[in-house]
């Protein structure tokens, strides 16, 4: 029975695949600009904060990635660099641990730190630590930014911060995400809060974000729509939490 359930799972995985690189491709025609307009009036989008007029862009996929015009998403608290903000317009869920987080919202999917990572060393580095889930629509804002101070030591995901520790972003796509660019500075790099790191392709989307054990105390509403199945409405540059203790 295993091994049936099993062949049956990555059969799926690759027609999922495979449905995804076409309906990415889909949207990188031309003919896509033709969607736009409905996209638009359909989710109800406000067009004011889009940094390019519409008529500009080439197909879907260049709309769905779109840039907004500086001072669209500002930062809470810039001068404070204790406080973690949001890294994407995104439904979100704070968990002071894993634990709570596998209990609550991905109980039974086989979830582990580990295969979220790929890497048992780094996943040894949140043992006890927080985690956040930011799910995206498709009708939000698919540029992603950094939610902490600190240097970026790996090329994707993992920013050292002063403050909060060793921070790990996870950007995970969707079924019908076509890729996911990441635009971070190299290795090495110091960055900062809102800084872009990335954007997805078409589709929604989910970044998970680990903390390290005792480093982050998440805003109490969140916990609390969290521990209640709730996820809540965030944008880009929102306050999330605090540096826990110091």
């Amino acid at each position: 029975m295993l091994s049936k359930n099993l062949l049956r799972y990555h059969t799926a995985q690759r027609i999922l695949t495979s449905l995804t690189i076409k309906q990415g491709l889909k949207y990188n025609n031309p003919s896509t600009v033709a969607e736009i307009p409905h996209f638009i009036d359909f989710h109800g989008l406000d067009v004011t904060e889009i940094l390019e007029p519409i008529d500009t862009f080439h197909n879907f996929n260049e709309f769905f990635y779109r840039k907004l015009k500086p001072g669209a998403r500002p930062c809470d608290e810039p001068a404070n660099p204790k406080v973690c903000v949001s890294p994407a317009d995104c439904r979100m869920m704070a968990f002071d641990t894993v634990s709570e987080a596998t209990n609550v919202w991905i109980k039974g999917l086989g979830f582990s730190i580990p295969k979220l990572l790929g890497n048992e060393i780094l996943a040894e580095t949140y043992v006890g630590g927080s985690l956040a889930i930011f799910r995206l629509a498709p009708q939000d804002y698919h540029r992603q930014v950094l939610d902490v101070y600190g240097e970026n030591t790996r090329t994707i995901l993992t920013v050292n911060s002063p403050q909060f520790g060793l921070v790990t972003l996870a950007c995970i796509g969707a079924m019908m995400v076509g890729s996911i660019i990441i635009t971070a500075p190299p290795p090495g790099s110091h960055v900062k809060r809102t800084d872009e790191m990335g954007y997805f392709a078409f589709g929604g989307s989910t970044i998970v974000v680990l903390w390290q054990k005792g480093m982050i105390e998440f805003d109490t509403d969140l916990k609390e729509n969290a521990g209640e199945k709730i996820e809540t409405l965030v944008k880009v540059g929102m306050r999330v939490g605090l540096r826990n203790g110091k």
